[in-house]
Order: C-alpha cells, then sequence, then structure tokens
C-alpha cells in the first residue's frame, strides 16, 4: 500500500513536511538537461499514452545510478522530516496530554473522509509527464484548475461537518482550521518535480522550513488549550514552499509561464484515469484513520480522547520508519512508469526493476519491524515520559505492521506506475472493508488493543491480495527476495524477547545496539555479493581523490 499517500495528513495533526513534500520528494543529477522550450508540439492531454506504451529504458546502471541518488538526497530530506515530527510530537505530548492529542489526532482523521472529492490526480500527471516532459506545462494548467475547483467543494463540505458540532466545539473549530490545506494542496507542484526527477535543491528547502517549525512550536505553545495554533502552524511554511517550488520549476524551464493557461480542456480524461487510483487513496486514508474515528465514537468522550491519544501516538512512532518506503517509492517511480509495456525488453526491465524494489524493502523495513517490537515500551517511555506509557505495547504489535507495509508497497506500487491503478483499487477497498469490520467488532470491547489488532489482520488480508495481484503482471520470486531478511529478523527479535524483564529495564540501550549490529551483520554477510562491489568503488574514488 502506498505510504505516501497514506499519509497527506499526519496522525499528528502537524504536517511533517512544510508542504507535504517530505514524503515525496524527488532528486535529479545535476548533470541532468532540462526540457528545452522548443520541443516538438506533443498531442492533447486527451490522448496521453496508452496503457501498452513500450518506452525505450535507460540503461540499467545509468537507472539505478539515478535512483540511488534520488534515494539519497529523499531519504535525507525525510529524516529530517521525521526528527521534526518527533521533536515536535514529543514537546506537543508533554505540554497538551493526551486528551487534547487525541482531539487534534481525530479531527485531522475526519477530514481524510471528505478527500473522496479530490482523487489521485497528481500521481496520473507524474507517470505520463515522466513519459513525455513536454506535456509538464498542459497537465499544470488543468490540474490546477480541476483540484481547486473540487478543494473549494471539500473545504465547503468540511465547514458544514464542523458545524453539526457532533463533538463538541473544540473539535469542530480544530475542523475548520484542518480544512484550510485542502484549499492550499492545488499550488503544490512537487509532482511536477517528481516526474523531472529534480527535487533535490527542493527537499533541502523543505528540509529547513521543517526545521523552523521547531521554533515556532516551542514560541506559540504552551499548554493544552493551544490546540488551534498547533494546527496553524504548518500553514505558512506550506506556502512558502509552495512558491519557492514554483519559481524553481520557472527557473529551471520545467514549466513555460508563457503557454500556462488555466483551462478544464482535458479534465474528463484525467479524472477517469485518476478515479479508480483516486478511491484507492481514500480507501488507504479510511484504512489508516478508521480506527481512530472509531475510537471517538464508540468510547465515552473523555475516555475516547485519551483512547485516541495513546492510540495514534503509537501509530505516528510505528509510521516514523515507513518514510524509506515513500523515498525509495519516489526513487523507483520514474523508472517504473518508463518500463510499463508488453515487448519482452520493458518486461525485462520492469522484473528486474521491481525485484530490487522490493529486495530493498524488506531489509528496510523488517529491521525497523524487528526493532519496534522489541523495544517499543522503552521508545515511548524515552520520549513521552510515564504520561504515554500505555501507549508502548501499543506500538510493539502495531511493529508487526510495519512488515506488512514495506512488503506490500514492494509487491504493489509498481502495479500503479504500469497503470494497473484497478487492481490497486480492487486491493484497497478490500482491506478498507476488512479494517472497518473488524474494528467496528473490536473497539467496543477491547479498545485501543481492538484496532491495534484490526490495523494488522487487515493488513494481512491485503498482503494476500498483493500477492494474486502480481501472479498476472510481472510475477517475481518474492519469498526468495525476502527470505533472508525476515529470518534474520525474526530470529534477532525472538531471541531479544527472552531478555528477563529485570534486565531489559536497565540495560535496554545496550540490547538496541546489539539488535542493530547483528541484524547490520546479517545485511553485510548475506548480501556481499552486491557490497563487495560498492565499497571497491568507493576506495576507487578515495584512492583516485588522494
Amino acid at each position: 500500500m502506498s505510504t505516501a499517500s497514506r499519509k497527506l495528513i499526519d496522525a499528528d495533526g502537524l504536517l511533517t513536511g512544510a508542504a507535504g513534500l517530505s514524503d515525496d520528494p524527488r532528486a535529479l543529477p545535476l548533470g541532468e538537461p532540462s526540457v528545452p522550450l522548443d520541443m516538438p508540439s506533443v498531442p492533447p492531454l486527451q490522448t496521453a499514452l496508452p496503457l501498452d506504451y513500450d518506452p525505450a529504458p535507460r540503461p540499467a546502471s545509468s537507472a539505478f545510478k539515478t535512483i540511488a541518488r534520488n534515494f539519497v538526497s529523499l531519504g535525507a530530506a525525510a529524516i529530517i522530516g521525521r526528527l521534526v515530527a518527533l521533536i515536535c510530537s514529543i514537546y506537543r505530548n508533554r505540554i497538551m496530554g493526551a486528551e487534547a492529542v487525541g482531539q487534534i489526532s481525530w479531527s485531522t482523521a475526519a477530514v481524510t473522509y471528505f478527500l473522496v472529492l479530490n482523487p489521485g490526480l497528481e500521481i496520473i500527471a507524474k507517470r505520463e509527464v515522466a513519459r513525455r516532459p513536454g506535456d509538464g506545462t498542459r497537465f499544470v494548467s488543468t490540474l490546477f484548475m480541476v483540484q481547486m475547483a473540487l478543494a473549494v467543494i471539500t473545504f465547503a463540505l468540511v465547514l458544514g461537518f464542523a458545524a453539526l458540532k457532533l463533538r463538541g466545539p473544540e473539535i469542530s473549530i480544530l475542523l475548520a482550521l484542518q480544512a484550510i490545506q485542502l484549499v492550499l494542496a492545488p499550488i503544490n507542484l512537487g509532482w511536477l518535480l517528481q516526474a523531472h526527477e529534480r527535487m533535490a535543491i527542493v527537499a533541502l528547502v523543505d528540509g529547513l522550513l521543517q526545521i523552523l517549525t521547531i521554533p515556532a512550536l516551542f514560541l506559540f505553545i504552551h499548554n493544552p488549550h493551544d490546540t488551534a495554533m498547533y494546527v496553524l502552524l504548518p500553514y505558512p511554511f506550506r506556502i512558502a514552499l509552495a512558491i519557492f517550488t514554483f519559481w524553481y520549476a520557472m527557473h529551471h524551464r520545467l514549466l513555460d509561464w508563457r503557454t500556462l493557461r488555466p483551462t478544464f480542456a482535458g479534465a474528463g480524461w484525467l479524472i477517469r484515469e485518476a478515479l479508480p487510483l483516486g478511491i484507492s487513496q481514500v480507501a488507504i486514508m479510511l484504512y489508516y484513520n478508521s480506527a481512530t474515528i472509531l475510537l471517538g465514537v464508540f468510547l465515552a468522550r473523555t475516555a475516547a480522547d485519551e483512547q485516541v491519544g495513546y492510540y495514534t501516538t503509537a501509530f505516528s512512532l510505528m509510521t516514523m520508519t515507513t518514510f524509506f518506503s515513500s523515498a525509495l517509492l519516489t526513487s523507483f517511480f520514474p523508472t517504473l512508469a518508463r518500463c510499463a509495456g508488453n515487448s519482452d525488453e520493458a518486461r525485462a526491465v520492469a522484473y528486474r526493476t521491481s525485484s530490487q524494489f522490493l529486495r530493498i524493502l524488506a531489509w528496510i523495513g523488517f529491521p525497523c519491524a524487528a526493532i519496534g517490537w522489541v523495544m517499543g515500551k522503552h521508545a515511548v517511555r524515552l520520549l513521552y515520559g510515564t504520561k504515554f506509557e500505555a501507549s508502548g505495547p501499543l506500538l510493539e504489535w502495531l511493529s508487526i505492521d510495519v512488515a506488512l507495509i514495506f512488503f506490500n508497497v514492494g509487491i504493489s506500487q509498481p502495479l500503479t506506475a504500469w497503470g494497473k491503478q484497478k487492481l490497486i483499487l480492487a486491493i484497497t477497498l478490500t482491506g478498507a472493508a476488512v479494517n472497518v469490520a473488524f474494528n467496528c467488532a473490536l473497539i467496543p470491547r477491547y479498545g485501543a488493543y481492538g484496532a491495534v489488532v484490526a490495523t494488522i489482520l487487515a493488513e494481512a488480508v491485503v498482503f494476500g491480495c498483493c500477492l494474486l495481484a502480481r501472479r498476472g503482471h510481472v510475477p517475481i520470486p518474492w519469498l526468495k527476495l525476502i527470505y533472508k531478511p525476515m529470518t534474520c529478523c525474526i530470529a534477532v527479535a525472538s531471541l531479544l524477547k527472552l531478555v528477563p524483564d529485570r534486565f531489559d529495564k536497565t540495560l535496554w540501550p545496550l540490547t538496541l545496539a546489539a539488535a542493530c549490529l547483528t541484524l547490520f551483520g546479517c545485511f553485510a554477510f548475506l548480501e556481499r555479493q552486491t557490497m563487495m562491489p560498492l565499497l571497491q568503488r568507493f576506495r576507487n574514488r578515495r584512492t583516485a581523490a588522494i
């Protein structure tokens, strides 16, 4: 499942990126030429590339060098974003407490239910511009008008829902303030830069703007009554980054302002292409926010806010690791999109690229899940204090979901790049339905623990659906690709769980260090055929530099 689309709105209520780009930026090598303004005319938007189009794939070495550079740039920016989000959440939780955090998180989750009117238009535009760079200005003109029209409608609906005051005036105010970001979304041109693989500088600026949110948080947030100010804080930074992104696209000739004319021409085709994917994105958001909503609905008001606070704290820490999958997906997406086709050459590139994508995700996601399962309670106690100690066990069990998320992203998301939106729609609707059903059955009796179980079971169902979907579309030997990291992580986590509690409470930092070193040693040994050429290349460069 796409982690990029999952978190349009952060579970904390404070965006992890100043413009929502921290999870989804992209970079391009400095030597890559920009699109010339005198590029020959392209077919109109209504006749965009067919899904069986066979591109001329880049050489494998060139493609993977670009992917590697992109991933490093995006990973660095994402790490900054996650660290900023972590610092903000620590300060927020300690200052505001579980009840205020629950109110922010519930209103944030509720806004996602209105995103059904804002389908995944950017992903379709990004895919088409990655295939045909000269069509960027045309897509910007159409996409802006369609998104703005849908955003205004959605904003009005959220205001109407807030006016009902179903959960009190405090949450109604937060709902209205959360809705502002829906109107700001159309001015974000991050998708255009991602399609051209030019996000390094913008990712750096995004990181700097995120760092500035920390002093702003300390300056304006002082007590549990500052929830409204907490929601408003990211908006000036989002607007600043959107302005810089627009200037950057113009400066590097990715966007031709002389031909930029907001229009609805081609909107019908764009909406039809995006609708299955858009519904999938909404299903993902419902999937990951239904627990928060239902906790607030089924439990008494005060207890609900606290339970939501505990659950979303654990869930937010769990999703801290998913920036790796988001950055890696963003880096791989153009290469995967260009190898869509039915020719033998395109299918060979698709097989090789998607296999590498899954293998890297497994080596990142499975260790994160193992460490979270063993160290969850210690992480919560260290970061948030004893007030949120109830979130510790929730985080440990949610860490199992991390492994499933990384695997499902690796298996399913290449289908999006290859134009198989309807398959993604079927998978995510199935997952969302199962998740809501389990939440309705388990939350009234078991509270936040029922929400955790529902999340894991639903992700397991998605796991099976993803395997079935890939059998008919460039099947890959998934078990062969993941069994090494999976076996190592299960063994290490199981051994560490056997450590007696009396030692674990005092020596857990040593246990964490031992787990990290052991997992890294497993990776270096089992993937030595991949590591040795990289180390040799690094040594050769150092020798040449000397």
